[in-house]
């Protein structure tokens, strides 16, 4: 618990040196925002995968779901330690507010998309999300008038990914509004309480990402361009929010003849990296990835459950 303390300790100065500006998508571990990103040509990189890149350019991205997880984090902190809400509210209520004047903007996504922004479905519901535990935390501290205010806000932003949000055709989520694409990121909506596991729309997304997506147990996060160079790797965390969709909608074989294959790309000291290559069977980006192994755990429990 002191380490979940020192991480949103850590999140609230820089909330408080951004000023007006919000929070950026990344920092430096000392709390320096310039991640200018600039390539390094005289190295080769892993199997000669260039251009090798130091800092990101992703940092200077506006991601809506960012603000979200914020609060989402801060709520499961209070509701493990109340005591924390004395401390943890005050300081995160301006996130809430960033969420309620920027949530009907287009955004780079998750994924950190390189193209055109949009109107991701994910982002939309990690803004509910974020409004919905500004409530949670209001109602907390006795602040009845703050709960409605967040709770009218969550379900106008609710309204709209019900109304935008969902193919007419298959009737699962799309990627974006309007898009009719898939996307793996959708895969959390149930996991986050937006809707339940057996609403059929939920289901409709698990399957739609099972048969679009899928590479034998490998997912990968979406098709189609993103505005970066090079072939994409399966990605991970993708592939157990998969097992943890099939258990929770009764597929349990399914899911654990897929975990079976997933837990196959570990290394040798049960570690996995972040995204995998099914053809070339190698690990590929960050090593070892914390996303990766909440994404396992949550799995197994949803399996076990």
């Amino acid at each position: 618990i002191e380490e979940a303390h020192a991480y949103l300790r850590w999140i609230t100065a820089r909330l408080r040196e951004s000023g007006p500006r919000p929070l950026r998508v990344l920092y430096a571990a000392h709390g320096d925002p310039d991640l200018t990103e600039r390539s390094l040509p005289h190295l080769r990189g892993f199997l000669n995968s260039r251009p090798v890149r130091i800092g990101n350019g992703a940092a200077t991205q506006f991601q809506l779901d960012i603000f979200g997880e914020l609060l989402d984090a801060a709520a499961l902190l209070v509701r493990v330690d109340p005591e924390a809400r004395a401390e943890v509210w005050p300081e995160l209520a301006p996130v809430a507010e960033i969420i309620e004047r920027r949530w009907a903007v287009p955004d780079r996504s998750i994924w950190e998309i390189r193209g055109a922004r949009a109107h991701y479905v994910h982002s939309k519901v990690m803004a509910w999300v974020g409004l919905d535990r500004a409530a949670v935390l209001c109602r907390g501290s006795g602040d009845t008038d703050g709960a409605r205010r967040w709770d009218h806000a969550a379900e106008t932003i609710r309204r709209e990914v019900l109304s935008r949000g969902v193919d007419p055709h298959g009737g699962g989520f799309e990627q974006a509004f309007g898009n009719g694409r898939i996307d793996a990121a959708n895969l959390r909506i149930p996991m986050v309480g937006f809707l339940p596991f057996d609403d059929p729309r939920i289901r409709a997304t698990i399957e739609r990402v099972e048969r679009e997506l899928s590479h034998g147990p490998f997912v990968y996060r979406y098709r189609g361009d993103d505005g970066l160079d090079g072939p994409e790797g399966s990605f991970l965390p993708c592939g157990f929010w998969l097992v943890h969709g099939l258990a929770r909608i009764g597929a349990k074989d399914r899911a654990r003849e897929r975990l079976e294959g997933l837990t196959a790309a570990a290394g040798p000291l049960g570690l996995f990296s972040e995204e995998y290559d099914p053809a070339a069977r190698i690990p590929l980006g960050n090593f070892p990835q914390a996303l990766t192994h909440v994404a396992y755990l949550r799995a197994r429990e949803a399996l076990d459950g």
